[in-house]
């Protein structure tokens, strides 16, 4: 699957590659990618009776399970890498493999056997060969250490890592509903000059509503214009005389900044222009009509707008006038 696949091919891979394999799940967990956050994708997983689970701002841990995996695959690939670092996709299907075929120290039992109901086959002892190639035995037997080295490391890996998260989540705080929190500044820029010298938190926030185990939303300012939930690591229960520190914050990194491809069109909705968007990195289905204030910082996409719509009225506007200049009179001969 590549970055530049659109929604619509994104869903179609997964129903190709994986549905169709495994069957319907009940939940997917994914990150904040614009194309999982669409309307065409939050409809099509709806009519399937897929629940849709979006990763919290700047905290991808979202059940733990999918970063722990992310994490031993990276660990051992790390390992195997040669040293120009250009064979990881070769290895890939050896990890997923090894990866699959390792018991999980939360359940007790592998991936496959949870998939499938029994274990995986893995490399076997080798049968008396008719035909003999020196290169594929070589690359057979390298198959086969590759494969016992990766299952190896892949269940030690799980078993730390799982113990790690299990730490990390024991020791997280509870907070109330209406309860004022500080909000840790990290991964969020200001636009002071100096990010070391900022301080390091802001807030504080009103705990709006408790979503999942470790996760709360806040009631964050306008201005702001960030996802507003936030794993319980990044929020501190704030003082009650505590200084409001609500700073402006750079957009541009954002993940809820949508860009803004080109305006298309405009019409007025009560009274007020709205313009119509093409969003950057969406399909046509997802053009909307934003009111003036969405677009401030589309202030360039706007000029052009108007420059094509005037270049385009002005011939239109000279043909008109032609057609209904008076003729001349014919001067007496």
């Amino acid at each position: 699957m590549k970055k530049t696949d659109s929604t619509r091919i994104t869903a179609y891979i997964l129903l190709r590659q994986v549905f169709a394999n495994h069957g319907l799940p009940d939940e997917i967990i994914s990150d904040r990618d614009t194309r999982f956050m669409s309307k065409f994708w939050m409809t099509l997983t709806e009519r399937m009776g897929i629940e849709q689970k979006a990763s919290t701002a700047y905290h991808p841990q979202t059940d733990g399970q999918s970063e722990r995996m992310n994490q031993t695959v990276e660990q051992y690939l790390r390992c195997y890498i040669n040293h120009e670092q250009n064979n990881w996709v070769e290895l890939l299907p050896m990890a997923q493999l090894a990866y699959n075929g390792a018991k999980a120290a939360s359940t007790g039992i592998t991936p496959f056997f949870a998939n499938y109901g029994r274990e995986p086959e893995t490399i076997k002892i080798p049968r008396k060969a008719k035909t003999h190639a020196r290169e594929a035995e070589i690359s057979a037997e390298k198959l086969r250490l590759l494969h016992e080295n990766m299952k190896r490391d892949s269940e030690f890996l799980s078993y730390r890592m799982s113990n790690y998260y299990d730490k990390q989540r024991m020791e997280a705080p509870t907070f109330e509903r209406g309860e004022k929190v500080f909000l840790l500044r990290r991964n969020i820029k200001t636009l002071r000059p100096n990010d070391k010298l900022d301080h390091r938190k802001i807030g504080p926030f009103k705990i709006l509503e408790k979503t999942g185990q470790v996760n709360y939303k806040l009631q964050l300012p306008e201005h702001m214009k960030i996802h507003p939930v936030f794993h319980v690591s990044l929020i501190e229960k704030a003082p009650q005389n505590a200084k409001p520190y609500e700073p402006e914050i750079q957009q541009e990194n954002q993940e809820q900044e949508y860009e803004v491809e080109r305006i298309l069109d405009e019409k007025r909705i009560n009274g007020k222009i709205h313009y119509l968007v093409k969003w950057k990195g969406y399909d046509d289905s997802e053009n909307t009509y934003e009111p003036m204030r969405n677009l401030q910082n589309a202030t360039q996409a706007i000029e052009k707008y108007h420059q094509r719509r005037d270049s385009q009225e002005e011939p239109r506007e000279k043909d008109h006038e032609k057609r209904r200049s008076p003729k001349r009179p014919r001067h007496a001969e």
